[in-house]
């Protein structure tokens, strides 16, 4: 097992306070009726945090939609939200491709809750460009950024320019287009900067055709190129192939890895369609080969799985299925296959319906040999007008938005099984992910085990800080490589790794003030802003540190500062009290002092370092409780006071018995020991403080 230095290990909390009851449907439902009709479902994009966004268009003639772009957006609460995306898109984006049944444009999901907009610009062959609009979900426009020119292919414009886009919001998106009918081009586009705009940084061409595209799991795309024999095909030549299969990866640097061979055959008269994907169960990626021979006149179905890894080198090539099973498919206009995440293989079938606008869905789910399993628990023949109505969790659920009537449209959602098979940590809150702690996987915290099959990872104690909470650990996809052959491996998803913290309760402690301090460009930063923007400042940062602890932000007080000249160079100091609770349940104060000072003190990996203010915290000062001046002269003034009182007994008792004699000799001897006794215990403890006192 190999670590990869380039991913992190993050640990987020949930706080769960009820349970969610058991299902009793196999499948579940969502319906949603609009005030107007005429309104189409027409594509469905799925987000990680469980929200869904309905992508939806209104005819007005049988090639043209209204033009714009009507989103409804769905909570995992189940509230609806209405959006539309106010751009000047031209018209005749929202209307049908000639010969197809798709828009000009396309949207895209971009993580983690943003939304791509393909779309062209002109129909005019000598103008005619692809540009990128991107828009949050909720429709705000933040970027439109040119792509490429749209491709003229036999004097017509091609119309077939496409996006892949990465499962890492931390990587870009790969544009593809035609150029000829055998030749493609290929962009890498990188994240988006501060303005939203997108910068190429890898861009080639091949000159075969490309039958899929896919991401990796260290962040690349794996791009599946064929070659297709022009020869007669009543020709069987052994040694020359009619079909070859390759697969090259590229990336955002410079670097193009491949081609590389994967299939190759020379039987002729065969159609060939592939799905390529990552294989989440093994090591490496899969492409699954649908193969018609139309050499007889009742054509054979053949399939076929291949594993390969990311050097190129195939592990196996087999058959994939009973062939039975795939009879039917000659009758259907496409079909594709999914690797499921928890195991097995979704065929997703498309066939063509009576309503030229709409297909039915079928679907089967195969074990990881292919075998029949079962189907997805929907309803039979659901209509669907493309593609593109449907979508999918990494938590393998699978949904997809149905036309009811002109009214109503409805997704249906399900799970799919789980089929067994011979890190960057989070853990987080299921309503809203907190972060609790990160750890890079160059990190020394990384233990390996002797037999390299086993991380021991040290974890704060701030991490896993409240009781009866419900905690699930990420493992991000490339954080571990196979020590044999350096193949990256899948991580673990959200709500899979789950754990509960034990339910206990705090002892109730006092109020109590905690310091800490600005780093130095936190200081500048704070010195530079006005009066006003100072107490913003300091009221956004007591918000971030709530949310950071966490803790309810009512038990903090307002953050007080001072201009502390006893650090070298001086800097901001702050002031935080923090309120007490009778709540047993809630951390008490000494714990979140506990906990505020391992969150300062290793900020790089807690959610201080989340934060834009929270960064200006200096990591080395901590969180320092605020000395009580009575708590710790207390005991001091107590002897004081009772030694007074003696003394004074002793002084009355004295002039009793002897009203003439000198009594108050008893103050001043009293006082003459003290002082010398502390004359004494200053020359050790303190006498290096005064160099004056020091006999040169």
């Amino acid at each position: 097992m190999n670590l990869s230095g380039t991913n992190s290990l993050y640990f987020i909390a949930s706080l769960i306070l009820f349970l969610n009851p058991l299902c009793l449907l196999s499948y579940r439902t969502f319906s949603y009726n609009e005030i107007e009709p005429g309104f189409q479902s027409y594509q469905l994009l799925t987000y990680y945090d469980g929200t869904s966004v309905v992508f939806l268009t209104k005819p007005i003639n049988e090639t043209c939609n209204e033009p714009i772009i009507i989103l409804r957006i769905i909570h995992p609460n189940g509230t609806v939200d209405k959006a539309e995306i106010d751009y000047p898109i031209p018209d005749f984006n929202f209307c049908i491709i000639p010969n197809d049944i798709s828009l000009h444009l396309v949207l895209f999901r971009h993580l983690p809750d943003y939304i791509y907009v393909l779309y062209e610009n002109s129909t005019d062959i000598n103008s005619a460009s692809y540009f990128a609009l991107l828009v949050t979900r909720t429709g705000k426009f933040i970027s439109n950024t040119y792509i490429s020119r749209v491709s003229v292919i036999n004097g017509t414009l091609s119309n077939l320019g496409n996006l892949a886009l990465h499962t890492n919001e931390e990587h870009g998106f790969l544009f593809y287009n035609p150029l000829t009918e055998t030749i493609t081009e290929w962009i890498y586009f990188g994240n988006s900067d501060s303005n939203g705009n997108f910068l190429p940084i890898n861009n080639g061409r091949f000159d075969q055709k490309i039958s899929d595209i896919f991401p990796t799991i260290d962040g690349n795309f794996g791009i599946v190129t064929k070659n297709i024999s022009n020869r007669p095909h009543d020709v069987i030549d052994p040694i020359e192939p009619t079909f070859e299969l390759y697969i090259t990866f590229v990336g955002p640097n410079k670097n193009v890895d491949g081609p590389y061979l994967l299939y190759q055959t020379s039987i002729p008269n065969l159609q060939i369609q592939s799905n390529c994907n990552v294989a989440y169960t093994t090591k490496g990626y899969f492409c699954i080969l649908n193969m018609k021979d139309e050499q007889h006149e009742d054509p054979k179905y053949h399939v076929i799985k291949i594993i390969f890894q990311n050097s190129g080198s195939v592990v196996d090539v087999d058959n994939f299925s009973e062939l039975g099973l795939y009879r039917n498919l000659k009758e259907n206009e496409f079909t594709i296959f999914n690797s499921l995440y928890h195991g097995g293989f979704l065929l997703m079938i498309f066939k063509n319906s009576e309503d030229t606008l709409y297909k039915t869905f079928q679907s089967i789910i195969l074990d990881n040999n292919g075998n029949y399993n079962n189907t997805l628990d929907l309803p039979e023949n659901i209509k669907i007008m493309n593609v593109y109505s449907t979508g999918g969790f990494r938590n393998n659920t699978f949904v997809i938005v149905h036309q009811e009537d002109d009214y109503t449209w409805k997704i249906y959602s399900t799970d799919t099984p789980t089929f067994t098979s011979n890190g960057k940590y989070l853990i987080i809150n299921n309503s809203d992910p907190i972060l609790r702690q990160t750890v890079p996987g160059s990190s020394p915290s990384f233990i390996y085990s002797a037999d390299n099959r086993t991380i021991n990872i040290s974890v704060l104690e701030s991490t896993f800080n409240q009781p009866n909470a419900k905690y699930y650990i990420v493992i991000e996809d490339n954080v571990v490589k196979d020590l044999e052959t350096n193949q990256p491996l899948i991580g673990i998803g959200s709500n899979i790794w789950e754990f509960n913290t034990v339910d206990k309760q705090d002892i109730f402690t006092e109020d109590a003030t905690g310091r800490f301090s600005l780093t130095n460009e936190g200081t500048k930063y704070f010195k530079s802003l006005s009066s006003y923007n100072q107490t913003g400042f300091l009221l956004q940062l007591k918000v971030y540190l709530a949310k950071s602890i966490p803790l309810e932000i009512n038990r903090l007080n307002d953050i007080k500062y001072e201009y502390d000249k006893s650090q070298r160079p001086p800097k901001i100091l702050l002031s935080l009290s923090i309120k007490s609770t009778s709540n047993l349940n809630e951390r008490n104060v000494d714990n979140i002092i506990k906990d505020l000072d391992l969150l300062i003190k290793y900020k790089e990996l807690t959610p201080i370092s989340l934060f834009d203010l929270t960064n200006f915290i200096d990591a080395s000062f901590g969180f320092q409780r605020t000395r009580n001046f009575f708590d710790d002269v207390k005991f001091h003034l107590i002897g004081i006071v009772i030694g007074v009182i003696i003394l004074c007994l002793l002084y009355l008792y004295a002039r009793k018995k002897h009203p003439t004699g000198k009594n108050i000799v008893i103050f001043k001897l009293t006082l003459i020991i003290s002082d010398f006794i502390l004359d004494i215990l200053f020359i050790p403890n303190n006498g290096k403080r005064v160099p004056q006192l020091i006999i040169p």
